[in-house]
């Protein structure tokens, strides 16, 4: 693509992250301009770091944090171990925690903080 087309479809595209996360990887290359708006949606900015960067992408883990699937999957393909920052993320949703903890070895963690039940004598 050229710069042009570039702005045009930028522009087009400015409400939709999947789209330029998808022309992104038809033009194969890191889109700069566009990841302003990509890193706002946490499972673009995580398919745009696998497909596109294939690296991790720091600026865009705040994001990708917010949600216990796309945390998950990030620590998993992306950063390839624990994630320790986006551990509370994962723990709201029980499967990817199981998934987490197993992938990692980590079955000695507790399943989610707010199960801690206090010791209670009579």
């Amino acid at each position: 693509m050229t710069n042009k087309e570039k702005a045009i479809a930028l522009e087009q595209n400015k409400n939709n992250p999947m789209e330029l996360v998808y022309l992104a990887l038809v033009n194969g290359e890191r889109w700069i301009e566009a990841e302003a708006t990509i890193m706002n949606d946490a499972y673009c900015a995580y398919t745009y770091a696998i497909h596109v960067l294939r690296n991790r992408w720091k600026k865009a883990e705040a994001t990708i944090m917010t949600d216990p699937h796309c945390a998950y999957i990030y620590a998993s393909n992306v950063l390839r171990g624990p994630w320790l920052e986006a551990e509370e993320t994962i723990m709201k949703n029980n499967l990817f925690w199981f998934l987490y903890k197993n992938r990692f070895d980590l079955r000695h963690r507790l399943s989610a903080p707010e199960k801690i039940t206090p010791c209670v004598t009579a």
